[in-house]
């Protein structure tokens, strides 16, 4: 039995093409490899499926597939190294893109091999079929073979092996690593941190993510340092954090027992899925107010932001709406809210809240989130909606002001001032379901200084794969690209808290 048909060659060969096809950030040695692997693979099922049902009659031209792969191949090595200007990342060595392709050709060769184990596996299970049914005529043999296998392959992955120990492992990892106590960490001292001797919350309930958020923050005299031409006495900022196990109840007595009421900012920070919160999301505000702010933010989860999201994607927006809606509940003015990643989803998703906030900042926002999608227009990765007049899509702090073509904003911007920042280069912002099979708009988008290649070709199945590939390297990049929001947040901040004015 041959293995890898010429029709089946074919598709391997074109799911190369697109494997090596540019994407939003360059790619490093195993990227390439797991990209090239999965386009492969997909590829060559594909192929081999249209060729069993036209017959098996169609031949591939082997050495003009070849020629083409390996033009593929040294386009790709100079694509990569114009991403990684974009970006301004490290190119890519010739080698991690070359040697990367041999890996996954080869990783493509072992799923090719698994495959060939479940047809046998299938072809087993069919003749058990037949002996078991003489009179063939009646019985679909190939959808009960198939059942069979489905059935037995999900028992087995589900009750015994893959799928309940890897969840497990996964879920007992997390645990550990949110119950860890960094003893290079110093418990805060200052009861106007939770966590500290006074605070409601004890060190240990906060989490690790907790600890985090509480222990760095400017000190005073960096934030009347930094603060520029901004008046007023600087004051230690107020950080509250309620951790896996704390109630909003809970978070409302920590505001009461350090004063954040009386704060002339209060801001709602919901976290990502482990409860990580963007330092400067925090910081920020509290060097332009000279640390006049509360910053509040409670945990939901302590899993991966995409495994929270697959396994319950209503959790984040439930827990957000649950805070704000408590908070606002006790204060109607000066009130905003901040999220990044999975944590902008759940609070942006409560868009009937965004009306009572004075302002929001969102990065890295993902691209299914419904307000994005209702308020979505050319170009869809930057969107001007009612003339700047509420919501205000950037990419730069120059957005703030300009639209993407350097033209004033028609409108000015009015309470509550909500901004979405969002890098052209962030796979985790423009990632949604439907690119498998549908080109996705904002991939026709050419905005001017954009840190994303204009050579960006859809592919069904495979454009959805790369970006996929993309993520897990996406909060690594240099700040203002990729997954990765730092410096920007401050005159972002700067004019959403309307100290621009």
């Amino acid at each position: 039995m041959r293995l890898f048909r010429r029709g089946a060659l074919l598709g391997a060969e074109i799911g190369t093409w697109a494997a090596l096809s540019p994407s939003l950030l360059p790619r490093r040695m195993w990227q390439t490899a797991l990209n090239v692997a999965g386009c492969q693979a997909t590829g060559h099922a594909i192929a081999a499926g249209v060729s069993r049902s036209i017959g098996g009659r169609f031949r591939a031209p082997l050495t003009l597939t070849g020629a083409i792969t390996s033009v593929a191949l040294v386009r790709s090595i100079f694509r990569q190294r114009e991403i990684a200007d974009l970006v301004e990342s490290p190119r890519p060595a010739v080698r991690d893109t070359a040697v990367g392709a041999v890996l996954g050709t080869a990783g493509y060769a072992e799923c090719v091999l698994v495959g060939e184990v479940m047809k046998a596996q299938f072809g087993w299970v069919r003749g058990l079929i037949r002996r078991a049914f003489p009179n063939r005529s009646r019985v679909p043999v190939p959808a009960l073979s198939a059942l069979a296998i489905t059935a037995t392959t999900w028992l087995i992955g589900t009750r015994f092996l893959i799928v309940r120990r890897l969840a497990s492992r996964i879920t007992q990892k997390a645990e550990e690593l949110n119950l860890f106590i960094n003893p290079k960490l110093p418990r805060p001292t200052s009861p106007l941190r939770s966590g500290s001797p006074d605070s409601l919350m004890s060190w240990e309930s906060l989490g690790a993510k907790g600890r985090d958020f509480v222990t760095a923050s400017p000190s005073p005299r960096k934030l009347g340092d930094a603060r520029g031409d901004v008046q007023g006495d600087v004051q230690e900022p107020i950080r509250i954090y309620g951790g896996i196990d704390a109630t909003v109840e809970d978070i409302l007595a920590e505001m009461d027992r350090t004063g954040a009421w009386e704060r002339d900012y209060i801001i709602v920070h919901i976290s990502t899925g482990t409860g990580w919160v963007n330092p400067w999301h925090v910081a920020a505000p509290e060097i332009l107010t000279g640390g006049n702010v509360a910053s509040v933010s409670m945990q939901y989860s302590y899993l991966q932001s995409p495994i929270t999201y697959v396994a319950d994607r209503s959790t984040p927006v439930d827990a957000a709406r649950e805070l704000l809606s408590a908070i606002l509940d006790r204060r109607s003015h000066g009130v905003y809210i901040a999220g990044e990643s999975l944590g902008a989803y759940g609070a942006a998703s409560n868009d009937d809240l965004l009306e009572r906030v004075d302002g929001a900042v969102f990065t890295g926002t993902p691209r299914f989130t419904p307000i994005i999608t209702r308020v979505s227009s050319t170009p869809h990765s930057l969107p001007v909606v009612d003339g700047g007049a509420h919501i205000r899509f950037v990419a730069t702090p120059a957005h703030l002001t300009t639209d993407w073509r350097g033209m004033a904003y028609e409108e000015r911007w009015a309470t509550p001032r909500i901004c979405f920042v969002q890098h052209p280069s962030d796979p985790v912002a423009f990632f949604d379901w439907p690119i498998f099979f549908l080109p996705p708009r904002w991939m026709k988008d050419h905005l001017p200084g954009a840190d994303r290649t204009p050579a960006l070709v859809w592919w069904p199945l495979f454009t959805g794969w790369q970006l996929l590939v993309d993520m897990p390297i996406s909060h690594r990049q240099t700040g203002g690209h990729g997954h990765t929001y730092h410096e920007e947040l401050i005159p972002v901040w700067r004019a959403v808290l309307g100290l621009d004015d």
